[in-house]
């Protein structure tokens, strides 16, 4: 069980990188949560699908690199680095034109083939310091 909940994990990842939102299907539960959801994104299957397109828009070539992954019982642990060019607006971000990377880490519960619920926590404040949205440490 505990091979099969990592797959599921990873093919959320690939979800995003490909822009496939049928994976969501396949993969996500109708009434998903994220824990950690951006103000006024949507929850459940439908809001998983129009982040994953609004991901892909504003990143084309995003890349999902899992460093570790762990899984017990239900519960699946990722330790991933997000990366790519920003081509599109991204949370409210025109396109810059920048290269990003960031790190984050998924816990995810997977019942019944499908994950139910993940808290997601992401290096947001480098992510927008890459952007030039936030100065640096002392900048």
């Amino acid at each position: 069980m505990s091979e099969e909940n990592k797959a599921i994990a990873r093919k959320f990842f690939k979800m995003f990188e490909l822009g496939d939102t049928g994976l969501a299907d396949k993969v996500v539960a109708a009434d998903y949560v994220n824990h950690n959801a951006l103000p006024g994104q949507r929850l459940g299957i439908e809001g998983v699908k129009q982040f994953a397109t609004s991901i892909k828009n504003a990143i084309p070539d995003i890349q999902f690199n899992i460093g570790d992954q762990i899984a017990e019982r239900d519960k699946v642990v990722t330790r991933y680095t997000v990366g790519g060019t920003h081509q599109g607006e991204l949370f409210g971000i025109p396109a810059t034109g920048k290269q990003v990377k960031w790190t984050a880490t998924a816990t995810m519960t997977v019942a019944n083939g499908k994950i139910q619920e993940a808290w997601i926590n992401w290096d947001q404040w480098g992510l927008m310091q890459q952007l030039g949205i936030v100065p640096p440490p002392g900048g």
